[in-house]
């Protein structure tokens, strides 16, 4: 029996014979070491079975071997001999540098034959030199114990019965994957009109993690660990998760009772047929030295018509100390990015601008119909008071604000007017004569008549973009507020008149005066 280890650091290492020879420039002398082999299996939290890892102890004694100095009249001469075996234990497959320490172990039974115990990618976790007994004296043989790690057994039974050994498809020490689908604060609307139900809209993460082995490829070179885990991390990742499979491990039997994220869907009386995924945001977590790599993906699930969550918010002045009843329609538009997620560019400000373009087409029949629910007995007029609208390229959001009101104008193409009348005159006329000495005051003498009648009526208006190529003309508004005279009386005579128009504000006023009797 024979225990070899072949480093996989160099392409041509020698192996390194531990124990069972009597003389050998590269390896450990003494008699056959003992062995102890103990497996642990790695398994899912659910009991799936990972694979399986693999704890080899050699227990061995090292002794001199033949035509190194040893002879016992000389001075310390054995103990030399022995303690330069224990240095080249303890320096066991330290040779060279960087050292990914792996190798293959190989105990052969004696005689040869075809039941040789082999892991290949055996791993030197400790070395230990025990305490020298008295049987040794320090001088005569250094007992040892080599512990070994290992994930891939490479071992061959030629016994009757043997059963053919399957080896895991991914070299892995542990992996999970867990996905979180909730409902989103977040609204969409049906083919983006606002006049439609708002739709709800869900959040949909996917975390897949590994913990890889180091490996060997086809050129006999040390693959990192972390390099088996991405291997199994992106053989497990999507592009569309409305139809994974939510196997516990990739590579098991596929039942048709499998859960997966359709049914998880339709359990919530939707059919996936309609919905459709956007906004797909992918990080990865890679830790070379520790062999971890993780991904989680994260999705805005919608129906299928929409490109863009809206959120909408309606206010009104209805009260009874508002000159007029106003409505205001403000939000904010998020464009989704539905481009795929190995794209450089996303989607996002393209759709939100799509979505507006029907959105404040929309606007005013859905501003209306909620006014209509306020029971005022008017109807908003189709004219937009003030309309704010901002852009935001980078992420993707539109924000608006725009407002509307009931008045009836009385010129065509106003958006806004008022009308003020003022009355004076027809009051007593007196004269106040004052006298010397007079102690209870002047003397007051009414003259029998009244002074004359003014009307003045002002009237303003604020016209639409529209309409501002030429003046307007209040004339005939003003006209029907004209004052009549007395039966008996005189006028009325337009005595005042005064006129004004800003083409650029879109301001108009015209204030008339009438004197009569």
């Amino acid at each position: 029996m024979s225990i070899n280890f072949t480093s996989n650091d160099a392409a041509s290492a020698a192996a390194i014979t531990i124990g069972g020879q009597s003389a050998s420039t590269k390896g450990v002398v003494g008699p056959f070491p003992r062995y102890s082999i103990s497996r642990e299996n790695l398994t899912l939290e659910d009991g799936t079975h990972l694979n399986a890892r693999f704890n080899i102890t050699v227990t061995g004694t090292a002794t001199m071997k033949t035509g190194d100095p040893q002879n016992v009249t000389t001075q310390g001469q054995r103990q030399n001999t022995v303690q330069g075996e224990a240095i080249i234990l303890a320096q066991l497959n330290r040779e060279e540098w960087p050292l990914v320490g792996t190798g293959t172990l190989e105990i052969t039974p004696y005689g040869g034959g075809g039941n040789s115990i082999k892991f290949g990618d055996a791993k030197i976790l400790s070395i230990e030199l025990l305490e020298q007994g008295e049987g040794s004296a320090g001088i005569q043989y250094q007992e040892y114990v080599i512990q070994f790690e290992a994930f891939e057994d490479e071992s061959t039974s030629s016994n009757t019965g043997n059963s053919k050994l399957v080896l895991p498809t991914y070299n892995l020490t542990s992996a999970s994957e867990s996905w979180d689908f909730g409902e989103s604060d977040q609204r969409a609307f049906a083919s983006n009109k606002v006049s439609n139900d708002a739709k709800k809209t869900f959040t949909l993460s996917h975390t897949v993690s590994a913990t890889g082995i180091p490996d060997l490829d086809d050129s006999d070179k040390p693959v990192y660990a972390w390099n088996e885990a991405k291997s199994y991390v992106k053989d497990r990742l999507v592009s569309d998760p409305l139809t994974i499979a939510m196997e516990p491990l990739k590579g098991l039997p596929t039942n048709s009772d499998v859960a997966n994220l359709k049914k998880l869907f339709e359990e919530r009386g939707y059919s996936i047929d309609d919905w459709g995924t956007a906004n797909h945001v992918r990080a990865i977590n890679s830790s070379v030295t520790t062999g971890e790599y993780s991904v989680t993906d994260t999705w805005v699930v919608l129906e299928k018509t929409a490109n863009a969550t809206v959120d909408i918010e309606f206010t009104f002045d209805t009260g009874e100390q508002a000159d007029l009843a106003t409505a205001t329609v403000s939000g904010t538009i998020t464009g989704l990015n539905t481009n795929a997620v190995t794209d450089a560019t996303d989607s996002k400000f393209t759709n939100a601008e799509s979505a507006w373009t029907t959105i404040q087409s929309d606007l005013f029949t859905a501003t209306n119909t909620q006014f209509q629910l306020l029971s005022t007995g008017t109807t908003l007029k189709n004219a937009e008071l003030t309309k704010n609208v901002g852009k935001n390229k980078t992420t993707g959001t539109i924000t608006f604000s725009v407002s509307y009101n009931d008045v009836d104008c009385l010129l065509t193409g106003c958006i806004e007017e008022s009308l003020q009348e003022d009355y004076s005159g027809g009051t007593d006329v007196v004269a106040v004569i004052g006298i010397i000495l007079r102690a209870i005051g002047p003397v007051i003498q009414d003259m029998g008549t009244i002074t004359e009648k003014r009307k003045s009526v002002t009237f303003t208006a604020k016209m639409k973009k529209t309409h501002r190529a030429n003046k307007p003309d209040g004339e005939t508004i003003v006209n029907r507020y004209k004052p009549s005279k007395s039966k008996t009386g005189a006028g009325p005579y337009n005595d005042a008149k005064q006129e004004t128009w800003n083409k650029m504000s879109g301001e108009y006023t015209l204030t008339k005066e009438w004197v009569y009797t």
